[in-house]
């Protein structure tokens, strides 16, 4: 019948404006407005959801500039090309996405007259880098080693790590209150008269640079 419905506990053909059944006295819900409702509010919620992560996201990987920090946020290494200039013997504070923080210090470039007679290398030069660096607040242990930094000579070529050492400066993994030094080898293969170290850390771009004559 037209304008009738059933109610949906006991059957029986009520007015569809009817909002209690007159027969067994239960209320009738609206399913469809229930349904919008429920639309609405999963909506709002999800909106509501996207906007929190992504302030989360983006409070673990900005890290706010201070005094001789080398990190930049996501958004800067994207819009800004320009590299950290760093110096010999200044101490940097690296911010990872976790968080924790570990400083390095590049102390300086130094020749050696050592060679590994079982190189197939012929360098001009031999070089040591020589750096030092200290875990602040990483639960995971700190190492440093060539994979986080590069060397240039003046023409742009990158040096080879050179496979001879000073084994009073071998890097260790330090753990939170610990600190080491480092030397890395460098075959140098042209007569350049200065060096680039870039700074990496884990970046796909260099966060610092630094500039030695030789």
């Amino acid at each position: 019948m037209e304008g009738m419905k059933k109610c949906k506990y006991c059957k029986s053909e009520i007015d569809v404006q009817a909002k209690i059944c007159p027969n067994c006295r239960k209320k009738q819900n609206n399913v469809i407005r229930n349904v919008i409702l429920v639309v609405i509010i999963s909506i709002v919620g999800l909106i509501f959801f996207g906007v929190f992560f992504s302030a989360f996201i983006l409070t673990i990987t900005d890290t706010s500039p201070v005094s001789n920090n080398i990190q930049q946020s996501n958004n800067e290494q994207n819009t800004n090309n320009s590299i950290k200039e760093m110096k010999l013997n200044e101490t940097y504070s690296i911010f990872r996405n976790d968080g924790s923080e570990y400083k390095i210090m590049f102390e300086g470039i130094r020749e050696t007259y050592e060679r590994n007679q079982f190189s197939e290398l012929n360098p001009k030069k031999v070089i040591f880098v020589d750096y030092k660096y200290a875990n602040i607040s990483s639960e995971t242990d700190i190492y440093i080693s060539t994979m986080f930094y590069k060397i240039m000579d003046d023409e742009g070529n990158v040096l080879d790590a050179y496979p001879v050492s000073d084994d009073t400066r071998n890097a260790k993994a330090v753990p939170i209150g610990g600190k080491s030094t480092a030397t890395d080898a460098y075959a140098l293969m042209t007569d350049s008269k200065s060096i680039t170290i870039l700074y990496y850390d884990y970046h796909s771009k260099p966060l610092g640079k630094i500039e030695v004559n030789l």
